[in-house]
């Protein structure tokens, strides 16, 4: 007869007793993220975030708050900060990105190119910054800064495209605010008032009655002759 032989199974005891302890497997090297260029097939010019080997960022599409073209050289803001004079950064590409200012007196005006200008203001005035940018879905940026210009040596804030910046009278965010601001600033203009000589207590105040959601006080004609006897005297 034929001798029946036994399969080895799952549960099978092997013959060499070593066989049961598993030896650890030495693992593998790690391998870099990137290769060199030179690895590659129909490779190019290795890029410096491949020699590092750090992952390049990708960009499905430009954000739209951020500017079509590139930033206003340094050497230009260099020149810039030398002077006593506030430089404001305006950005205008239509329905996309629009900033301008509603009021203030300016200075000095440089022209960058046809979408973007440099507007100076002199030391103690004050002006309006509007800023506003959307994208394929909707509006992602709607804010309004009254700014009041330091001069040389006093503390100032730092508020967006504005260099080196100033002091911040008034900042909202959100197109019902901003609008609100603006209706301000239509209502003292019908009285025959220039909203840069108005008294920077008042845009203080229409600051802070927005943020608490009370009503601001109406700025009148007896208010704004108070407050130029009184920069008068000081």
């Amino acid at each position: 007869m034929t001798e029946r032989r036994t399969l080895p199974g799952f549960a099978a005891r092997p013959a060499d007793p070593e066989r049961w302890v598993r030896t650890p497997e030495t693992p593998a090297p790690p391998q870099p993220l990137y290769r060199p260029a030179d690895h590659r097939r129909h490779a190019g010019t290795a890029r410096t975030a491949q020699g590092r080997s750090v992952p390049a960022r990708h960009h499905g599409r430009g954000h739209a708050a951020c500017p079509a073209g590139p930033r206003v050289p340094r050497y230009v803001w260099r020149c810039a900060m030398n002077d006593t004079l506030a430089h404001v950064e305006l950005t205008w590409i239509e329905k996309r990105i629009e900033h301008w200012i509603r009021f203030g007196s300016v200075a000095r005006e440089q022209i960058l190119d046809r979408r973007r200008r440099i507007l100076s203001f002199p030391p103690d005035t004050v002006f309006a910054f509007l800023r506003w940018a959307a994208n394929d879905f909707g509006t992602v940026v709607s804010c309004i800064d009254i700014v009041r210009v330091t001069a040389p040596g006093e503390p100032y804030q730092t508020v967006p495209f504005v260099r080196p910046g100033g002091e911040s009278l008034l900042r909202q965010s959100g197109w019902p605010k901003v609008r609100l601001v603006l209706e301000a600033v239509d209502r003292i203009e019908a009285i025959g008032i220039n909203p840069v000589d108005v008294a920077p207590d008042h845009w203080r105040h229409l600051h802070n009655r927005m943020l608490s959601g009370q009503t601001p006080r109406p700025y009148t004609r007896d208010r704004h002759h108070a407050w130029l006897r009184r920069r008068a005297v000081s």
